[in-house]
């Protein structure tokens, strides 16, 4: 979604959480709201990473219950930037540790890994003999927040990050047993998980670990995509293949993954989160040149969330950089321009909850966006006002020294207008018209997967649509607007053919305007395929261009009914059929499948039952009864009552008897409306009531 006209209606607040400030409750936090599965409370760890590894390792691989306990102590004191109230380092808290089972069952359930984060005040003295530790990953972090939470009772407030604990995928087998061990497709992720979780088992990852991870999880989420993109082929819905919550599910897992592989490597120079399978040496230089400088924020891209929020974003940011086009989309926000140099807050891209994340010198900022707001929806926001976006509008005629202007591109698709804003072109030639970019601005970006409507493709079926999917597509909206060329209000009908490569009708079905169709086209698009998903056919809701396609659908089904006679439209049943349509349109409803199924039943019925003979007979029905009543009319209004010459009298019989000759032998819809009409004046004529 864009978000460039005005909205009304009262803006959140939120209180950015700073580093001095430990006291916040993460119920207060915008990411807590989005991340259900995060602690109620948050932990900050800026320990050096070898130190934990060696610790966590050695508590892992020493069977001594109480060695394991002295290590979970050791690591909470070694903490170099863990800064405890003097009343609660003073203090101490009872804990009972629980245990379940074995060190090694554990090591092969759980998986404690590098990026293990540990918020401990301090262990009381303990007994050997009944000290117990607990394997289960859900009581170690019940037991780490009952700790704070008595802390926090007893008047120390602290604010930190919570324990991270990787959780190995599911095995292969267990993946098969949920879902069908001989289906080929599944069979390959069942070996796929079971290869990243002999990756994940080693002690000790080096540089080459890690890549191979990332490189599996890659497959692993390729796979499924390809999966969910065959149900797209045979169902209207993803939902209705019985196998959908499984994939979703496993889905979930891998991007939970990626997300804690990703915050754990993102500071290792030798790990390289991305493809670079046929690469040349100079690309990937560049990738990971501009890897680093997201990571760092030394670019114009910065990441304004909360902890947990920036993280998936991270993750979100490396598959986006995983395609040719994602990667063109980022070197394009984060390099400083003429227009946007680095120093220049607002030219740089925002990537946060709540507008309130914002630098105070974006927020303090005379030509700030007026109608920036925190709705709960994935969108690109505008930081500059109109006048510093002026959004593409009408184009204006070619002039003559804009012959050879080669700051102008010539627009024959959306890629071509693609290349003229990374390129950093003046504007765009198309029909002998010339529309010019604005000066740009940067952006404020929220994503927000799964709030946005059901993305289809060109057969209006359900397809997936991942979390950095909709990042991308909001960030391509960013671009559009760092670049001064969104086209939000320059739908022209020259755009929509030329851009679609559709029908100017088809493409008014499938797209709201010339902005998004150009964005999903150029990036989201692109970056789908990257990953092997389905590309989007769309942008207007999928009901809605549903409800219009089934109203084309059931209007032509109508058509050769209505063809056959004018007569059909007067007929009671075809009525009661358009009838049920129309109310049906007005009420949004021709997206429901029975009802439209109804409508397409009485269609059908309508087919069979009016037809030559019918329309025939309906004519001579109609007329037969029209005379029956002028000659019951004409008794029962004392017609007799008053002089008629015999010349007048004679005169009616024999117009009520031609029409009763005509009316047995009716022929085609003219013959018909001139006794129909006749019949009329007949009545008229003789002072009777015209029906």
């Amino acid at each position: 979604m864009i978000s460039l006209n005005k909205i009304t209606g009262n803006m959140n607040t939120h209180s950015e959480k700073t580093s001095d400030n430990k006291s916040q409750s993460v119920a207060n936090e915008v990411s807590q709201m989005q991340n259900g599965a995060e602690s109620l409370f948050q932990f900050e760890d800026n320990r050096p990473e070898t130190l934990s590894q060696r610790k966590l390792h050695e508590m892992a691989n020493h069977n001594s219950k109480v060695n394991q306990l002295r290590v979970l102590h050791e690591i909470a004191i070694n903490r170099q930037n863990l800064k405890l109230d003097k009343q609660l380092q003073a203090k101490t808290c009872n804990h009972t540790i629980q245990q379940t089972e074995s060190v090694q069952k554990r090591k092969k359930s759980t998986r404690i890994t590098d990026n293990l984060q540990l918020g401990v005040e301090s262990l009381p003295p303990f007994d050997k003999n009944t000290v117990k530790v607990h394997s289960k990953t859900d009581n170690l972090k019940q037991l780490i927040k009952n700790t704070i939470q008595n802390n926090n009772n007893r008047g120390a407030e602290i604010h930190y990050s919570e324990p991270t604990v990787v959780q190995l995928l599911s095995t292969g087998e267990a993946f098969l047993g949920k879902t069908d061990h001989t289906d080929v497709a599944f069979q390959n992720i069942g070996d796929l998980l079971n290869r990243y979780n002999l990756e994940a088992d080693k002690p000790n990852p080096n540089a080459d670990v890690l890549n191979q991870k990332f490189s599996i999880l890659r497959q692993i989420d390729h796979a499924i995509y390809s999966w969910f993109g065959q149900v797209t082929i045979n169902h209207s819905e993803l939902a209705r293949n019985h196998h959908s919550n499984e994939m979703h599910a496993l889905l979930n897992e891998t991007e939970t993954e990626h997300i804690h592989l990703v915050d754990q490597t993102k500071d290792n120079l030798e790990v390289l989160p991305f493809e670079t399978n046929d690469m040349e040496a100079e690309e990937i230089e560049s990738l990971t040149e501009l890897w680093r400088s997201v990571v760092q924020e030394t670019g114009k891209i910065k990441l304004v969330g909360g902890d947990a929020y920036n993280m998936k974003i991270r993750s979100e940011l490396v598959k986006i950089m995983d395609t040719k086009e994602g990667h063109m989309l980022l070197r394009y926000l984060n390099t400083e321009t003429l227009n946007a140099p680095l120093a220049d807050a607002m030219t740089n891209i925002y990537i946060g909850e709540i507008t309130n994340q914002l630098p105070a010198v974006v927020l303090n900022d005379q030509d700030i966006n007026t109608d920036l707001n925190n709705l709960l929806q994935s969108e690109a926001q505008p930081l500059g006002n109109d006048e510093a976006l002026r959004r593409l509008g009408e184009g204006s005629a070619l002039e003559e020294n804009d012959a050879g202007n080669n700051n102008l591109q010539n627009l024959n698709t959306a890629t071509d207008f693609r290349n003229a804003l990374v390129s950093g072109k003046h504007g765009v030639i198309l029909n002998n018209n010339k529309y010019m970019f604005g000066a740009g601005t940067g952006s404020f970006v929220r994503s927000v997967p799964g709030n946005e409507a059901i993305p289809y493709n060109d057969n209006l079926h359900e397809i997936v649509r991942p979390g950095f999917v909709t990042l991308g597509h909001e960030l391509g909206h960013s671009a559009h607007m760092r670049g001064g060329g969104t086209t939000l209000n320059a739908f022209q009908q020259e755009f929509g053919t030329a851009l679609s490569g559709k029908t100017v009708e088809e493409t008014r079905l499938l797209w709201d305007n010339s902005e998004e169709l150009i964005n999903i086209k150029n990036w989201e698009n692109p970056i789908r395929t990257g990953h092997q998903a389905t590309e989007r056919g769309g942008h207007k809701s999928k009901g809605a261009v549903l409800r219009t396609n089934r109203l084309n659908q059931l209007q032509t089904a109508l058509q050769p009914i209505y063809i056959q006679d004018p007569i059909v439209a007067e007929m009671p049943d075809y009525i009661n059929v358009t009838a049920q349509i129309v109310q049906r349109v007005q009420n949004n409803e021709l997206d429901n499948d029975e009802i439209y199924d109804s409508i397409q039943e009485s269609i059908n019925n309508l087919t069979e039952n009016i037809n030559n003979a019918s329309i025939q007979a309906y004519k001579r029905d109609w007329l037969q009864t029209r005379f029956d009543e002028l000659v019951n009319t004409r008794q029962n209004t004392g017609w007799y009552t008053r002089k008629v010459t015999r010349n007048e009298w004679r005169a009616v019989r024999n117009d009520i008897q031609n029409n009763m000759d005509a009316i047995t032998g009716i022929g085609n819809y003219d013959d018909y409306s001139i006794l129909k009409n006749s019949l009329r004046n007949l009545r008229e004529q003789h002072g009777l009531p015209r029906n």
